[in-house]
């Protein structure tokens, strides 16, 4: 998995993301005022928009888990009548892998320093096709796939927060690639720390140059 923090300088948080070989584009702007027509006076409005570079009716499916988690994840109590504009562009797509999207908007959120609740990452599982022994005829079981989103879990691994899945499966296949995601959602929160502390530590660095801080110890003084 490779990253890259505040891509876009138009964004208060950006992010692109490559896994594998599908690459997504996340930008995050505000929280800032809404328009009189869209605003809540109780809490901040969140508005998702995703384009893909194919359609068809497993985008939906994401969409519709995007805003859910969007919905449950981000602080909404702390900015009302203000609005918060996420876009996602998919450069590259490998299958029906969008879980890289999942992870985009989550880092850009934490680049701009929008307050959550919780942090979350989407896992990818796929099912191979297996082939059956029928009594007329060999049939091949239809292959399917997951989407699983995580949020950090004190007490396991992580916390199912929401799930899309495309194709036909059984409740063995479910819980076995639950069970599989279960076991990579916690390398992805790691890598989602060691991200931010690069980003940080660099800023930091530049900050504090020695140069500047010699200037600013001279300013003291």
């Amino acid at each position: 998995m490779e990253v890259e923090l505040h891509c876009n300088g138009r964004a208060d948080g950006s992010c692109t993301i490559r896994q594998g070989n599908s690459m997504y584009l996340a930008a995050v702007h505000g929280p800032r005022l809404c328009p009189s027509r869209k605003r809540d006076y109780e809490k901040l409005s969140i508005e998702y928009a995703f384009c893909h570079k194919v359609k068809s009716q497993h985008n939906r499916k994401i969409e519709f888990l995007m805003r859910t988690v969007l919905d449950h994840a981000v602080d909404k109590g702390l900015f009302p009548r203000n609005q918060l504009l996420c876009n996602v562009q998919e450069l590259e797509r490998d299958r029906d892998n969008t879980a890289s999207s999942v992870n985009a908007v989550c880092l850009a959120l934490l680049d701009a320093a929008v307050p959550l609740k919780h942090m979350f990452c989407g896992v990818y599982v796929s099912v191979e096709t297996q082939s059956t022994d029928t009594e007329d005829d060999q049939q091949k079981a239809p292959s399917c796939s997951f989407i699983f989103v995580f949020k950090p879990s004190e007490t396991s691994t992580g916390d199912l927060v929401g799930t899309v899945n495309n194709g036909k499966f059984t409740m063995d296949q479910f819980e076995q690639a639950l069970n599989r995601a279960k076991g990579c959602c916690l390398s992805i929160f790691d890598f989602y720390r060691e991200a931010m502390d690069k980003t940080f530590t660099a800023k930091l660095s530049y900050g504090l140059s020695a140069k500047r801080l010699r200037k600013f110890e001279a300013m003291q003084h």
